[in-house]
């Protein structure tokens, strides 16, 4: 069935980000990384920009026979970031995409267990607080990830790579820079908006957030149509 499908979909997400996350939280917290721009980190490669790559490939195949994940925010993120990640194999900014690629996934290893529980009901029913403590985690994990350490890491990229394109350092392809420059600004936003959507959540779930009013009742001849239609 269609819902099985989808269930299959969200099953892989977790399983893909639980792995980037967890080879991206080994690397940047661990490993002894070096952090120039054109610094080859073989562990990156193979942990970070293959799986993710393939992740995205799967996802965007995916979505054209399954409407429900087609939306237009995740395909622009999808698109730019196997744009950044072909890129990246050129031996530029493996440091980095540690970082955006691997670390900051851990933030949707809980949302993809919301994802599922979405799916079927008859699960989240039973399980109202596991659904609660992902939410809750989700939350944690997203605000200090993409709403702070982004931003901060964001810095240190753009400050290495206008020095190099400054001739600080040699750059192999100045349009792949730019390139990166751009796409950061790009998904910086997005982490914007959907920061401003995980905000909302959690005020709802607090309580914090006063439900839309109510629509006026519909007229006799607005309901008409709906009677017989029924």
């Amino acid at each position: 069935t269609r819902t099985a499908y989808l269930i299959g979909y969200e099953a892989s997400c977790l399983l893909s980000n639980f792995y980037l996350a967890t080879a991206g939280a080994i690397a940047w917290f661990f490993l002894d990384l070096d952090a120039a721009l054109h610094a080859e980190i073989p562990f990156a490669v193979v942990h970070i920009l293959y799986p993710m790559l393939a992740h995205l490939i799967s996802d965007l195949a995916i979505a054209v026979f399954l409407p429900e994940v087609r939306e237009p925010a995740i395909i622009v993120h999808h698109v730019l970031t196997l744009i950044l990640g072909v890129l990246a194999l050129s031996n530029f900014a493996h440091f980095y995409c540690i970082f955006f690629a691997g670390l900051c996934e851990l933030s949707n290893v809980p949302l993809a267990v919301l994802e599922v529980f979405k799916l079927v009901p008859d699960m989240k029913a039973l399980h109202p607080q596991l659904v609660l403590r992902a939410r809750h985690t989700f939350s944690l994990l997203f605000i200090p990830l993409r709403l702070i350490y982004w931003p901060l890491v964001s810095l240190g990229f753009w400050a290495d790579s206008v020095a190099a394109l400054r001739g600080a350092v040699a750059v192999h392809s100045v349009a792949a820079v730019v390139t990166f420059l751009v796409a950061n600004i790009g998904l910086t936003g997005l982490q914007l908006l959907w920061t401003k959507k995980v905000v909302r959540g959690v005020q709802k779930a607090l309580g914090l957030r006063a439900p839309p009013a109510r629509k006026e009742a519909a007229s006799e001849e607005e309901r008409r149509p709906l009677k017989a239609a029924g």
